[in-house]
């Protein structure tokens, strides 16, 4: 090292700022063997997200996992997935003690629906795996949400926000306009979003007590995928595979039709009816296009509630208690129902009056087949009328800890807890199609007095008399 050297008093000045370049504030990152990538709450706000899944689904350890922008599948909560080995491999921890799982039908992945957002100091995210300490369910990683315990006074919290897209894709809009599909407007402000937030921070006599009480509420709108551009129709490969074009289902509206030849066992090409009841070939601009009526974000309307306290008893012991309850309710939504391809051989009466003349003759007349015979086709039609297909989900949780922790000496401590959680779901399942009930439904013959009746009510009916 340099020899000190004597300064001229004259030339030496005032300081008037100092500059840490370092300091000793704990991380979790240089406590750990394991990385653990710590964000706190000044990121978290600066992240601008309303949903604690969106922040963690940034981190580049992380898969998009179950959440608001999945309809298909969908389970309603929402997950985290570290390194793509599932979420149930993925261990989620409040405050260092385990989340329970947050559907009863989905194992063990937890509900991040749990989390009050506004509340958290700090999320840890440790991204080894550490099956040797938690188990299985930890072998992806672990995230460990950590509360502002210590919080007094009182927050309130509003965000508000929506997704806006300008719809100027003039090679989606000219392949929408080929198939004669609807475009949707030039510019969309879509998925509306809006969360609310209170917490408040109470302190005991002589600080020995805390008390942190909070309450959410969040309403999220549906976003369509006819709003955009990109997802107005369902793009498939093109000619040669070089192209984009719009693609879509064989079970369509107006019908597709396989009409069975009961000599040889075989089936026609794909048909279809014109509106003047005469039928044709079926061909790719007759597929119907599922995309638009999905739910790119499903609506969700949510409430949580909770309280965390402790209360110091002595030097070497803290009580402490945890309560968080959530009720949330979303609607995952797809594509209309339909008889889809290959779901059944329908039989159908020949003397059906539903049916077209051209119908008649080609489901049945040209097999020389009479009017007390049936014809046997597959059939794909899609309930455009009834709706899309919807999974109507609701869930409601809590969970309860209640511990006692202290340090017995300097080297010595202990944590001792109970803790106990419940997840209720109830979904309602809509606008699907039953087999059954399609085989049923095709059949019709005209009474006796000339009113249309379903054949196996007439069937009854003949049987009864």
């Amino acid at each position: 090292a340099a020899l000190a050297q004597d300064q001229d008093q004259e030339a030496s000045g005032s300081m008037d700022e100092v500059r840490v370049t370092g300091s000793r504030i704990v991380s979790p990152n240089l406590q750990s063997i394991s990385p653990i990538t710590a964000i706190g709450a000044e990121e978290l706000n600066i992240a601008g997200k309303a949903r604690i899944e969106d922040v963690l689904n940034q981190l580049p350890q992380a898969f998009a996992a179950q959440g608001s922008n999945i309809s298909n599948a969908s389970d309603g909560t929402a997950s985290v997935d570290l390194r793509g080995l599932g979420s149930q491999r993925t261990l989620v921890l409040v405050n260092g003690k385990r989340l329970m799982p947050g559907d009863p039908d989905g194992g063990s992945a937890a509900d991040l629906n749990q989390i009050p957002l506004s509340l958290v100091k700090r999320v840890d995210v440790l991204t080894g795996g550490a099956s040797s300490v938690y188990g299985a369910d930890a072998v992806a990683g672990v995230v460990n949400f950590v509360m502002d315990n210590e919080f007094e006074g009182v927050r309130i919290d509003a965000n508000y926000s929506f997704y806006n897209h300008k719809n100027d894709n003039e090679r989606t809009q000219a392949l929408n306009e080929a198939r004669n599909f609807g475009l949707p407007d030039s510019s969309v402000n879509v998925g509306y979003s809006k969360d609310y937030s209170i917490a408040v921070g109470i302190g005991g006599a002589e600080g020995r007590g805390h008390a942190t009480f909070y309450a959410t509420y969040r309403e999220v709108d549906a976003v369509l995928q006819d709003q955009f551009d990109y997802s107005s129709c369902t793009l498939n490969l093109g000619v040669n595979d070089t192209d984009y074009a719009c693609g879509g289902s064989g079970s369509a509206d107006p019908a597709q039709f396989l009409i069975l030849n009961p000599n040889t066992g075989t089936l026609s090409v794909g048909r279809t009816v014109n509106p003047d009841g005469t039928m044709r070939d079926f061909t790719p601009n007759d597929q119907y296009n599922f995309g638009p009526v999905n739910f790119f974000q499903r609506p969700d309307e949510r409430f949580t509630g909770g309280v965390f306290a402790n209360f110091k008893l002595s030097e070497k012991a803290d009580v402490y208690g945890e309560f968080m309850f959530m009720d949330d309710r979303s609607v995952a939504q797809i594509a209309p129902s339909g008889a889809f391809l290959g779901a059944a051989t329908f039989n159908v009466n020949c003397d059906n009056p539903l049916w077209s003349d051209a119908q008649r003759q080609e489901f049945c007349g040209q097999f020389a087949l009479g009017d007390d015979d049936f014809g046997q086709i597959v059939m794909a039609p899609r309930n455009t009328e009834g709706g899309g297909r919807q999974d109507d989900i609701g869930h409601e949780s809590f969970r309860i800890v209640a511990g006692l922790r202290g340090e017995l000496n300097d080297v010595l401590s202990y944590d001792g807890y109970i803790m106990h959680g419940e997840t209720k779901r109830n979904s309602t399942y809509l606008n699907d199609f039953s087999t059954r009930r399609t085989a049923q439904a095709l059949n019709a013959r005209n009474d006796d007095d000339g009113n249309l009746q379903c054949l196996v009510n007439a069937v009854a009916d003949s049987a009864n008399h």
